[in-house]
């Protein structure tokens, strides 16, 4: 290629995504300066924590300068290195941009996982992050138990889809929460959740009453807001709830301070820790091992939302925050072609 296509952030976002917080343009292929590589992306990750970094809220990452590449996950092979760390060559993954080419230190990427067998769609799309998030966050955090109440909040997304199918694996009754009849269905019937609310059009307390009736032990909760508030009030004695995400205020812009009911969690000694998956990257092997022994062994299941073009990253962005994706939102950077 003679040109890097780019997304590039030309205005913070206001409210929900729709569009036009990003400008499609081209560049010149970039040069590596001293202690940087430049790496070809193959595929690119697009998930709920790009809105963060596109307003200026506090976060794991600083907020992305205006008139920056769009920031995202990708891998792909290095085209040029001006780092030890790396040869022209090396497939890495890593923290890059939304971009033909991505350009930055060479600490921003790593070696991908030499998984045989599996593609590098399947590394950047749920064992880089989505399934070491779902491992840890369940078992160091929500630490469920045998014959104990888990509810998964989005759960016919990426991480939520793992969270469930772990829940059942470890022993616990699972309700998951989701958009749409579409996703409640594919949770229950493929992922074998006990149960699923549509939260578009059930009531959710009334809903979690009734599936609950013993009350829940572990929630893990991707969304914060309403749903977590309706949560707090079944929660039993000791319980706990994984922090993972909380799409409901991305784009309330520090105008949503929920939750607002903390006396539940007084009462019943809820326990509630957020967590980030970058805490545990001395760890990964560990999650990594037993993400793949259960999905090469047909227990657990991931499906995938694809956009063919680098061109299309902008709608399958509009189409997460939307909650249009069925599973985790990729898209191939260079087309099928």
């Amino acid at each position: 290629m003679s040109e890097n296509r780019q997304w590039v952030l030309q205005r913070r976002p206001e409210g929900e995504i729709t569009g036009g917080e990003l400008r499609y343009t081209s560049s010149a292929i970039p040069k590596a300066q001293p202690g940087e590589i430049v790496v070809r992306n193959e595929w690119l990750s697009v998930d709920p924590t790009n809105r963060i970094w596109m307003s200026e809220k506090e976060s794991y990452l600083p907020a992305l300068p205006l008139g920056s590449p769009m920031r995202g996950f990708v891998i792909g092979k290095v085209t040029e290195s001006a780092a030890g760390a790396f040869k022209v060559g090396d497939s890495v993954m890593g923290v890059g941009s939304w971009s033909d080419y991505s350009c930055g230190p060479a600490t921003n990427f790593f070696a991908s996982f030499a998984v045989p067998g599996v593609s590098n769609k399947d590394l950047l799309g749920y064992y880089y992050h989505i399934a070491p998030t779902s491992y840890f966050g369940l078992r160091e955090i929500g630490q469920p138990k045998i014959g104990e109440t888990l509810v998964v909040s989005t759960a016919g997304g990426a991480v939520g889809s793992i969270v469930v199918q772990l829940g059942k694996l470890w022993g616990c009754k699972v309700v998951g929460i989701a958009g749409g009849r579409e996703k409640c269905e594919w949770i229950t019937r493929e992922l074998g959740a006990d149960a699923a609310i549509d939260y578009k059009s059930e009531d959710l307390g009334a809903r979690l009453s009734a599936l609950c009736p013993e009350g829940i032990d572990v929630y893990f909760d991707n969304v914060g807001g309403s749903q977590l508030a309706a949560v707090l009030d079944r929660m039993n004695l000791y319980g706990r709830v994984v922090l993972c995400g909380s799409v409901s205020s991305y784009a309330s812009e520090g105008k949503d301070r929920t939750p607002y009911n903390f006396l539940p969690m007084v009462i019943k000694r809820i326990r509630m820790e957020g967590f980030v998956v970058l805490d545990y990257l001395h760890r990964y092997g560990e999650a990594l091992k037993a993400i793949g022994v259960l999905q090469k062994t047909g227990k657990l299941k991931w499906r995938y939302e694809d956009f063919d073009d680098l061109a299309d990253a902008e709608k399958a962005m509009v189409g997460l925050y939307a909650g249009k994706n069925r599973g985790k939102v990729m898209v191939r950077v260079g087309g099928k072609g």
